[in-house]
């Protein structure tokens, strides 16, 4: 519980050099128990199944036992290292079943989940809000199941959502992003649907729930509110900064102000956009994964005053989480952590754990 309090107190501060640290070991850890997740169980099945999903019985003895692996790790990793990560059942599934559920279309499994929709307005046009189908089913029965195994000592995720203008792609199309100039009340009128869409999908999901009002859900190392959604904001890294104000933020906005607050998950190509996703209404964090060629945080942050200033004073606004931060990066980090707030996830050689900790952690 001590963890998950400062993870709260953390999300509920506004005062810069406030943070959360996440801290592993480069090198491989052959003392580690195992820990078989979910999705690749899943996927598993589905292949040795042709294309048959799960049923409840057969979920029920896949999150035995990855409820039963991750306490053997936990246990392990409590005793090892001091940081902030909690306790979390990963329930991540790929974005072609994100779409597969919002609209009863079978994805393909090609080593991970697509579903290329390419939807015709007219088809779009006849999409029910509710979702019923059965993938949507196989998440249903996961959220119950994990609530039986659940005893007070983990989080998870409900459902891993597209945000609503990529869920929008994912059924239109490509071709979205030219009609946003062509036919820009046409992916509007998309996108809100996509915004009432998920939102059916977390009101009926809560249905499940049988932990505490207060007790949150919890994704990639963080407690989030009761009620918080976690969205993948990939189109904000393809699209100006103008067209971002106008078919991205207020939909992702509705859906944060509409559950319990989101987590949102963007790419460094994207970070041009940092200083705008920060002000979405109802975020609670931005996200920034690694991209090939592309700058890091840590080059925004050692790089002109301009770029690293405007990056600081979007992470005082919604902290910021870059994940797998090098050792060998901690030193443009070193003279900013007092200027910003940041949920760090640093890699380093395992004798260098413990001074990492020490000095990293408040």
């Amino acid at each position: 519980m001590e963890i998950i309090e400062r993870q709260r107190r953390f999300f509920a501060g506004n005062t810069p050099g406030e943070r959360l640290v996440f801290v592993w070991g480069a090198d491989p850890q052959p003392d580690a128990p195992a820990v078989e997740q979910l999705p690749p169980q899943v996927n598993a099945y589905y292949l040795a199944n042709d294309g048959q999903l799960p049923d409840h019985a057969a979920l029920e003895a896949m999150v035995r036992k990855t409820v039963a692996d991750c306490r053997r790790y936990w246990r392990w990793r409590d005793e090892l290292v001091d940081d902030d990560l909690p306790h979390i059942v990963a329930v991540h599934f790929d974005i072609g079943i994100q779409t597969a559920v919002m609209t009863g279309i079978e994805p393909r499994l090609e080593g991970s989940w697509w579903l290329d929709c390419n939807l015709t307005w007219d088809r779009i046009d006849a999409l029910p809000a509710t979702p019923d189908n059965r993938w949507f089913e196989m998440f249903r029965s996961l959220n119950q199941l994990l609530w039986e195994a659940w005893d007070g000592d983990f989080h998870f995720l409900p459902f891993w959502h597209r945000s609503p203008l990529d869920a929008a792609n994912g059924i239109r199309g490509n071709e979205l992003f030219l009609e946003m100039y062509t036919a820009p009340d046409r992916v509007k009128a998309l996108t809100d649907w996509c915004v009432d869409c998920e939102l059916a999908i977390e009101n009926s999901l809560a249905q499940t729930i049988q932990a505490p009002d207060d007790w949150g859900v919890g994704h990639m190392g963080f407690v989030m509110p009761p009620g918080g959604v976690w969205v993948n904001g990939d189109p904000v890294a393809l699209i100006s900064r103008e067209m971002m104000l106008e078919f991205e933020q207020p939909y992702t906005g509705r859906l944060f102000t509409s559950t319990g607050g989101g987590f949102f998950h963007n790419h460094t190509k994207g970070l041009y956009q940092v200083d705008q996703v920060a002000k979405t209404p109802g975020i609670c964090l931005q996200h920034f994964n690694a991209d090939p060629n592309c700058p890091r945080v840590s080059d925004i942050l050692a790089g002109p005053p301009a770029a690293r200033d405007n990056l600081l004073a979007a992470s005082r606004q919604t902290p910021i989480f870059p994940d797998q931060i090098l050792y060998d990066e901690l030193d443009a980090y070193r003279p900013h952590l007092n200027q910003g707030r940041f949920a760090l996830d640093i890699t380093c050689p395992a004798d260098k754990i413990d001074s990492v900790i020490n000095e990293f952690k408040p």
